[in-house]
């Protein structure tokens, strides 16, 4: 049976992991979050200052979902929108569920997302994925 996937067989580490450990926290960890998360984030793309155009998604949510942009979407979404986080088990450290901050991956979710901010009383906004369901 050579070749199966046994559960409790241990698993190299995702390279991503390899490179966010060796990664050294930027000056902003401790300050806007820990020292963890400034690697982890980091090592996904992101950066202190960042700054990335919005106007594709913007432009492909609208004519697509109807879809509005709104100020603190934008704004999040340019300073933290493409990255991605792979999921990772807990080897030594807290484990991280996957995430992506990418709003088309909420392409065909328009009518569960006008229900929830039905209920939320606010527009709401996508900003990406986590655990492969959209946020």
């Amino acid at each position: 049976m050579a070749g199966l996937w046994n559960p409790k067989a241990p698993t190299e580490p995702h390279h991503f992991w390899i490179h966010a450990e060796t990664m050294p926290p930027g000056e902003d960890a401790g300050q806007r979050w820990p020292a963890e998360n400034s690697r982890v984030l980091r090592a996904g793309g992101w950066y202190p200052g960042r700054s990335i155009p919005t106007g594709t998604w913007e432009s492909v949510l609208r004519l697509h979902g109807g879809f509005e942009m709104h100020d603190a979407a934008r704004s999040f979404l340019a300073e933290f929108g493409g990255v991605q986080i792979p999921f990772r088990e807990p080897w030594n450290a807290m484990p991280w569920r996957e995430f992506r901050f990418d709003p088309l991956l909420a392409l065909w979710d328009d009518e569960i997302l006008e229900d929830l901010s039905e209920q939320a009383g606010t527009h709401l906004y996508p900003i990406g994925m986590l655990d492969r369901r959209s946020q």
